[in-house]
């Protein structure tokens, strides 16, 4: 019986902590907003150069993805740390991917028209 409530508690505590990610990495919500903007970059130059043999798409993204971590407050290594940590483990990261998918799903609101002046 001891043993069995040593194992529980290890168990535990071990559950609760799987959540907690370094201070040095992005939160999961953050993160999640990171790799939203990052796809969308990435729609936004496969969209630009749908044909790229001159490297013109790469260096589109890589000129996005530089807006992006400038708007997200972060650097280039700290977003590849955090990912490398992510998928390392991957409990984690999948609530990650659960929520892009779930705004990948969201309806798109109607744009209306601007009105005549």
């Amino acid at each position: 019986m001891r043993r069995l409530s040593v194992v529980l508690l290890v168990m535990t505590w071990s559950c609760g902590r799987s959540d907690n990610v370094p201070s040095d990495v992005l939160p999961q919500e953050r993160m999640g907003s990171v790799m939203w903007d990052i796809i969308r970059a990435d729609e936004v130059a496969n969209h630009q150069y749908p044909v790229d043999s001159n490297g013109r798409r790469f260096r589109r993204s890589t000129e996005l993805y530089r807006s992006i971590f400038q708007l997200h407050g972060i650097t280039d290594s700290q977003f590849k740390k955090s990912f490398r940590y992510y998928e390392n483990h991957p409990q984690l990261l999948k609530p990650v991917l659960d929520s892009l998918d779930a705004r990948a799903r969201q309806p798109v609101p109607p744009v209306s028209p601007k009105p005549a002046v």
